[in-house]
């Protein structure tokens, strides 16, 4: 795989605060690389930096072998990026706003222009204003004007963010179909831990400025399989059931979570489990439902970043 985003001790102050501090990381061809971590972290400043909106105070910024301050415009030839929303020219229609960012950029044929319109989906809506676009539809229109160069590296900051559910899958559709398809280097910075989990390849984990962990996601998802099955009890009444629970010997911090109407056991085995049911329902407890609780993304963010504070603005 080709090394498409190099980031080289990165650090970054304002007044006197240490926003980044020595961030290192690499991101390649046909590959979601998610850049994840709580409002405030950094992300927006690291993606600045990289797009050439911000200078560092120390460290590099390579892309496809080009650095960014001292061969901007090499580096920013093989970039695309939407840095927290699209901007578009409302009273244009689509096919007019990318006529209108082509002018940026040489050799963007009408040809290549049909090609991201087609890549987005966005056919049948490309001659309306942009003002009657649904916000899903601006930021797959944002994409397309992203990529109509072909850049290496398409960096994307919370692209997400205040789309619904449709509008949430359609774009990691496309952004998955870019990286394993078109070979780009899609990079993503998210706080919405499960758009992480289904999106992206591999994830760099950010809190307080500092990057805790890079990992492929199927490592951090087996990393969430560990330390014995999480089953919830819907039971009545849960009081009842957690002193029984207790008088069989099964240590309280086994219990992750209760409230009126059910309670989170960590098990270590099925015959476990088989034993407390048949407790409960010995001791007239009202056993309505056992189901295991798979451990999410945000269980080992959590457990990474020592609960995810930050004090970072």
């Amino acid at each position: 795989m080709e090394t498409v985003l190099k980031i080289n001790n990165l650090t970054k102050t304002f007044g006197g605060r240490k926003v980044l501090d020595d961030i290192s990381l690499e991101a390649y061809s046909g590959e979601v690389f998610g850049f994840l971590g709580p409002n405030g972290a950094g992300k927006t400043t690291t993606i600045k930096i990289l797009t050439g909106l911000l200078a560092t105070d120390k460290g590099d910024v390579q892309i496809s072998g080009f650095d960014v301050r001292r061969q901007f415009e090499k580096a920013m030839a093989n970039i695309g990026a939407i840095v927290e929303n699209p901007e578009l020219y409302g009273y244009m229609n689509g096919l007019q706003n990318l006529r209108q960012f082509r002018r940026l950029r040489k050799g963007i044929t009408e040809e290549r222009i049909s090609q991201a319109i087609k890549f987005v989906g966005l056919e049948n809506r490309i001659k309306d204003k942009v003002k009657k676009y649904s916000l899903g539809m601006k930021q797959r229109l944002g994409v397309a004007q992203a990529i109509l160069h072909k850049p290496k590296l398409l960096v994307l900051d919370e692209p997400t963010n205040g789309l619904d559910p449709a509008g949430i899958k359609e774009l990691r559709d496309i952004l998955k179909k870019l990286a394993h398809e078109e070979g780009t280097a899609v990079f993503v910075s998210s706080h919405l831990l499960s758009e992480m989990e289904m999106m992206c390849d591999r994830v760099g984990i950010i809190s307080q400025g500092r990057l805790v962990d890079v990992k492929p996601i199927k490592e951090l998802m087996e990393q969430a399989a560990g330390g014995g099955v999480v089953y919830r009890f819907t039971v009545s009444p849960v009081e009842q059931a957690l002193k029984i629970i207790e008088s069989m010997g099964i240590p309280k911090e086994h219990i992750l979570e209760s409230n009126e109407q059910y309670f989170d056991l960590q098990a270590g085995s099925q015959e476990t489990i088989t034993k407390i049911n048949a407790r409960l329902a010995a001791e007239g407890v009202g056993l309505l439902s056992v189901s295991p609780q798979e451990k999410r993304l945000e269980d080992i963010y959590m457990e990474i970043t020592g609960g995810g504070g930050n004090q970072i603005a």
